[in-house]
């Protein structure tokens, strides 16, 4: 299960228009783990911002021969 995040900074607010289909199975699974659909979009943007941090320092070390 997602843990819940909770910012204790700044946060801003903003509005994003989802493709239903998308939101639809977003929600399928945030019933499936009693989850906020906002907690598991923080959540799931946080993972993709580490994902895609790893994978630059991944190809930064491999073109530096490591």
């Amino acid at each position: 299960m997602l843990k819940n995040i909770k910012s204790r900074g700044e946060s801003k607010k903003f509005s994003v228009n989802f493709p239903k289909s998308l939101l639809d199975e977003i929600d399928v699974i945030c019933n499936a783990n009693y989850i906020a659909r906002t907690a598991w979009i923080l959540q799931a943007s946080k993972e993709k911002l580490e994902r895609d941090r790893y994978e630059k320092m991944k190809k930064l070390q491999e073109n530096m021969g490591h």
